[in-house]
């Protein structure tokens, strides 16, 4: 068969267009479904873990383990009894984190309305593709892939 013995092309039939799932919807619903599913009875299994295994140290503990901000560990010579409390690493965290939503919050809408309403357009295409990779980055990051 040469090249100019070509067999002509037909359209194919149009597709039925239906609001019937197929079998491959079907099954793609059900191992997402289960994947759900399965992530919820593991998260829910950790938590039990946590409590289950918490709940004698928070007894012998007390509320002052979360109140507390001495970390002072046993010592045997002097007899003096562990006292541990994780009140100083909490409030450090609820400051961070609040310190860094105050400054990160007015910054990242002025730059999205920036870009969004005032940019020209030849400083708003790279500027969103720097910040689309710094968004990615950081996604990256908090699951503990090092992409850079």
């Amino acid at each position: 068969m040469s090249l100019t013995d070509q067999v002509p092309k037909t359209i194919p039939a149009p597709r039925k267009i239906t609001t019937q799932p197929r079998f491959t919807d079907k099954v793609f619903r059900g191992v997402v479904t289960s994947g759900g599913l399965f992530a919820g009875l593991l998260l829910g299994l950790i938590g039990f873990f946590l409590v289950f295994n918490g709940f004698e140290a928070m007894r012998a503990a007390g509320l002052s383990f979360i109140t507390g901000f001495d970390w002072v560990d046993a010592v045997p010579e002097d007899g003096q009894p562990a006292s541990y409390g994780i009140g100083a690493m909490l409030y450090g965290t609820m400051v961070t984190g609040i310190l860094a939503m105050i400054m990160g919050v007015p910054v990242a809408v002025g730059t999205a309305l920036f870009l969004s309403y005032y940019a020209p357009e030849w400083i708003k295409k790279p500027m969103v593709v720097v910040v689309d990779v710094m968004a990615f980055h950081q996604l990256s990051l908090a699951y503990g892939a090092t992409l850079f």
